[in-house]
């Protein structure tokens, strides 16, 4: 038998059934994690952002809209708990590089240098073309995914995505 999609779990902690909602933060708390991570935040904060996303999803239930996108879903309530809390905190990310410290259980040292050299490029790039590479690159979203969580069009997200890949391309090569 299948197992239920995201969106038919949703809809089960939309009607009520509030305990379904532990099998989707299993499937997604690493990726918000990591999402946190790669924008910059550090381990506690990443933590506690993770947990204020679920927390939100319980809260705002009734909001989710029955044919819409889970994963969509889900990552603007993370944009939206991580926007409001940096103008809340007047919080500053911390390299990405240290950031990647804990994302990574690799302790090779090449590909841990490799990490901190591509880290050191994203950390270059605007807080939008990071936030981009972020969802596109490392969360495998599509560009009308990330459209509509950041609320641009998907030919802005197509734009923004080719030229960060090729700001980074470019930090990449200067520092190789």
């Amino acid at each position: 038998m299948a197992q239920p999609t995201d969106e038919e779990i949703m809809i089960q902690v939309k009607n009520g059934d509030l305990d379904a909602l532990s099998i989707l933060f299993t499937r997604y708390k690493t990726y918000l994690y990591n999402f946190y991570l790669r924008m910059g935040m550090d381990e506690s904060n990443a933590l506690d952002f993770t947990q204020q996303v679920f927390y939100r999803i319980l809260k705002y239930r009734q909001s989710y809209m029955e044919g819409n996108k889970f994963k969509t879903w889900i990552f603007k309530i993370a944009r939206n708990v991580m926007n409001k809390e940096l103008e809340k905190r007047h919080w500053q990310p911390m390299e990405l590089n240290e950031a990647m410290a804990y994302a990574t259980d690799d302790s090779s040292i090449e590909k841990e240098e490799a990490y901190r050299l591509l880290h050191h490029c994203i950390n270059k790039l605007s807080g939008i073309d990071r936030e981009v590479i972020a969802l596109h690159r490392f969360q495998g979203m599509k560009y009308d995914e990330v459209a509509s969580i950041t609320g641009l069009t998907v030919a802005a997200i197509k734009v923004r995505a080719h030229r960060a890949m090729e700001k980074l391309r470019k930090y990449y090569f200067e520092l190789a």
